[in-house]
């Protein structure tokens, strides 16, 4: 299987299968899945490769889980090119959230905050614009 994927893939030495079992403890129910990865790193140590493949998602479901609890990804019901543009815009979001050292307190208090600034924002820009144009702003509350 390796040779199918050695002219596509650079540096690639392996081709791993790794079957894991899952067990619902509710139900009892037992379900088994084979996934593959292609690695650069070489098969005689397998113990490497696991704790890559482990390294791997424990970033992906890390990420996964702070999109949704911050930015609530999974309620989304976008589809398509709208849904690829959406998850980038909410990854680039939740960086901005994560390297923002100003505000204190969790992602979704950063979330907050970084709204309530967006609305105040707004509220005293469109106070300038008027005043500029001598008319008084729309009362919003």
């Amino acid at each position: 299987m390796a040779n199918m994927f050695k002219g596509r893939f650079v540096g690639l030495k392996s081709v791993v299968g790794i079957t894991s079992e899952r067990i619902v403890h509710a139900t009892g129910e037992i379900t088994e899945e084979t996934r593959y990865y292609i690695t650069s790193l070489d098969n005689n140590n397998p113990e490497e490769v696991a704790n890559a493949i482990r390294q791997h998602w424990s970033i992906e479901n890390n990420l996964h889980w702070q999109l949704d609890v911050t930015l609530h990804e999974d309620q989304s019901k976008k589809v398509k090119n709208a849904a690829r543009n959406f998850s980038a815009l909410t990854k680039m979001a939740l960086a901005t959230l994560k390297n923002d050292k100003i505000a204190k307190g969790s992602m979704n208090l950063k979330r907050l905050k970084a709204g309530v600034e967006l609305l105040r924002n707004k509220l005293v820009l469109e106070h300038i614009l008027f005043s500029l144009i001598d008319e008084e702003p729309p009362n919003l509350v």
